[in-house]
């Protein structure tokens, strides 16, 4: 098949630009080289120069203010509905029988404290914790209600230290809000 024409051909006649003398091919075959540096006489050698040394960053500052962790409540009945005796979960627990501290820690969360610290439970410590308040609850029914916060284990990794005065059996675990372990 032959070929059509192109509408636009022979539209456009663009000038013929002469090569450069230098552009030329060299009659060897091979490019010509030349006893003179490429390299302009005002630019330094960036090879011979050693590179500058990179500053290290500022050292991070402390915060004056002090952590707080946000809590969120927990239904007693769900609670009960969902947790075993040695259910380990992703939540760590803070319980209190005291109205104004739970109202407080509603408000305000909590705060790590390495002289006081607070007492963070796995699912079934919280479940134990309820069954010993249910017993004195019977002996004193002027005491206050239980409320049980929660927040996720994750989060206060690095704030938590286990309670050497609790047992250790999985799921019934206490830790210490403490603070920062990387302070000591």
């Amino acid at each position: 098949m032959a070929r059509r024409p192109s509408p636009a051909q022979g539209r456009f006649d663009l000038p013929v630009a002469e090569p450069h003398p230098d552009d030329r091919p060299h009659p060897s075959g091979r490019s010509p080289r030349s006893n003179t540096s490429t390299q302009p006489a005002d630019q330094p050698d960036l090879f011979s120069v050693s590179p500058p040394r990179p500053t290290p960053p500022p050292a991070p500052q402390r915060a004056s203010e002090s952590v707080r962790f946000t809590l969120s409540p927990v239904r007693i009945r769900q609670f009960i509905a969902a947790a075993g005796s040695n259910t380990i979960d992703h939540w760590l627990y803070y319980c209190t029988d005291d109205d104004a501290i739970a109202r407080t820690v509603l408000e305000n969360g909590l705060t790590p404290d390495p002289d006081d610290p607070p007492t963070l439970r796995e699912a079934g410590a919280v479940t134990s914790w309820l069954a010993r308040f249910d017993e004195d609850s019977q002996d004193d029914p002027d005491g206050g209600e239980p409320v049980i916060f929660r927040l996720r284990r994750s989060i206060v990794r690095e704030a938590i230290e286990p309670d050497p005065d609790a047992p250790q059996q999985p799921g019934k675990r206490h830790y210490l809000l403490a603070g920062d372990r990387q302070d000591d």
